[in-house]
């Protein structure tokens, strides 16, 4: 979504999801366990390509592999197909995590790219599995 893999701190990345959110072109949500928030998912309208849409989310560390990761991801894909478009993502290749969510509710793989020394897989999802 960024076309950058670095770290940013967590003040950084306030600063720019404020500034997307204002642009209109990013659509975000947090996913919720009782009252504490455990993952966010977003959908980013592609400024170059008419129709395009691609997806980023994360889950807090201490709530990874409770499946919040997949719901996210899910959501992501539901709010992108409601508007009639397929989602799209990169996905760091060592990032097995999200590889295999992505695998199994429909993504498919479409290319590789190399962005800052990284392996990224380009994923994009026409139509959810059965989740």
């Amino acid at each position: 979504m960024t076309k950058n893999t670095a770290q940013i701190s967590a003040q950084q990345q306030r600063v720019f999801f404020y500034e997307q959110i204002e642009t209109g072109y990013i659509e975000g949500f947090l996913v919720y366990d009782d009252d504490k928030s455990v993952a966010y998912g977003l959908l980013v309208w592609d400024r170059e390509v008419y129709g395009r849409v691609w997806s980023s989310n994360g889950t807090k560390v201490s709530e990874r592999g409770n499946g919040y990761g997949t719901v996210a991801t899910v959501e992501i894909a539901r709010r992108a197909h409601a508007y009639g478009v397929p989602i799209w993502a990169e996905v760091r290749h060592d990032n097995i995590g999200e590889q295999k969510i992505c695998a199994s509710i429909g993504y498919c793989h479409v290319d590789v790219i190399e962005r800052n020394g990284l392996e990224i897989d380009v994923l994009r999802c026409d139509k959810l599995e059965a989740t």
